[in-house]
């Protein structure tokens, strides 16, 4: 699972989560435009 925890122009952080969504493993920032087209709108994995 994984959260947006914070994004602006120049980037997103997305925090990689357990997959019961209890704790935060690891987080990624990027400015990849895939990754950012990927993410879209989205806040999380979940549905």
């Amino acid at each position: 699972m994984w959260r947006v925890v914070g994004q602006a122009p120049s980037g997103i952080s997305i925090a990689l989560m357990t997959c019961d969504g209890g704790e935060e493993v690891h987080r990624l920032t990027s400015n990849d435009p895939e990754l950012l087209a990927f993410i879209g709108t989205r806040s999380s994995s979940e549905l």
